[in-house]
């Protein structure tokens, strides 16, 4: 898109760190932009934070290096057999994004980054987010 062409968008929000993407490294980063005080928004194609499980339908816990395992897979999201049960999973990664102070903005595509200005694709139209430091994960 044009300079001006950007200019003419709706600004849907701000921040200071924005995440591109969804999983685990997503999420590590958001939290970890977040803790660092910064204004953290994270923007998926997805309707979930854990795309790995989601996009593939495993259910089996993955391994990580702590404090991210403990943090991202608490027992409480396991089911009776030790797999992960997705409802819970999904609500504990939006709880934990909400208590860091995380934005999500789901079903949505970024089409360009370009002089601090993210143009994004909603069902609902183009807008632009005025944005820092970008993580493309």
């Amino acid at each position: 898109m044009r300079q001006e062409d950007l200019m003419n968008l709706s600004e849907l929000t701000r921040c200071e760190a924005l995440v591109l993407g969804s999983g685990i490294e997503a999420m590590a980063c958001a939290l970890t932009q977040a803790q660092r005080g910064r204004r953290t928004l994270v923007v998926t194609p997805f309707t979930c934070l854990y795309a790995e499980m989601d996009l593939t339908g495993d259910q089996r816990c993955p391994t990580l290096p702590e404090p991210w395992q403990g943090r991202l897979f608490p027992p409480d999201v396991m089911d009776e057999g030790g797999l992960l049960h997705p409802d819970r999973l999904k609500c504990h990664g939006e709880m934990l994004m909400a208590q860091a102070g995380v934005e999500l903005l789901y079903a949505c595509q970024v089409l360009a980054v370009q002089q601090g200005v993210a143009t994004v694709a909603h069902k609902s139209g183009l807008y632009a987010i005025r944005c820092g430091e970008v993580f493309d994960c």
